[in-house]
């Protein structure tokens, strides 16, 4: 579908807000994620994407081989998006994600149910007619494991 170079869902000519716009690609993103689509998420990462901190970084290439490892045991990541500015090419979006999946415990192998939070704040990048994720930065980050609060390290 080409919603994010032309603002038109489909072929039924009905215009989306910027929020429903980017509300779009984020849905894109997540089946590409979920389903392991390594050829949409190439065409949604921008060349230059990164997320990450500074002693954990992560490009495009180590997202997508992280999406299509077999450990990957996300079986849900929702977003909602809260907040699109745009300027010319450049687009900041504010989203709410949530993501439920298992962890195994290395030394128990005993699988745990995991729930994060995120509160972030997106850079998007429009290349060749199409909104592409620049960037994604995590502001706020809370985490679960089977219910209760996780005190291990959290890396977004």
């Amino acid at each position: 579908m080409g919603i994010a170079a032309t603002g038109w869902c489909g072929s039924q000519k009905t215009r989306l807000s910027p929020e429903g716009q980017f509300q779009e690609l984020y849905n894109q993103y997540t089946k590409a994620y979920l389903g392991k689509d390594a050829t949409s998420l190439q065409r949604l990462l921008a060349p230059d994407f990164h997320t990450g901190s500074l002693s954990h970084p992560v490009d495009k290439k180590m997202l997508i081989d992280g999406a299509m490892h077999p450990s990957n045991s996300l079986r849900t990541n929702y977003r909602k998006v809260l907040q699109v500015v745009i300027n010319k090419d450049k687009a900041s979006v504010m989203v709410h994600q949530i993501s439920i999946g298992l962890s195994t415990d290395p030394k128990t192998h005993k699988n745990h149910e995991f729930r994060l939070e995120l509160d972030c704040a997106d850079s998007w990048v429009k290349n060749s007619g199409q909104w592409q994720i620049h960037r994604m930065k995590t502001l706020r980050a809370k985490a679960t494991q089977d219910g209760k609060p996780f005190k291990g390290r959290i890396i977004t």
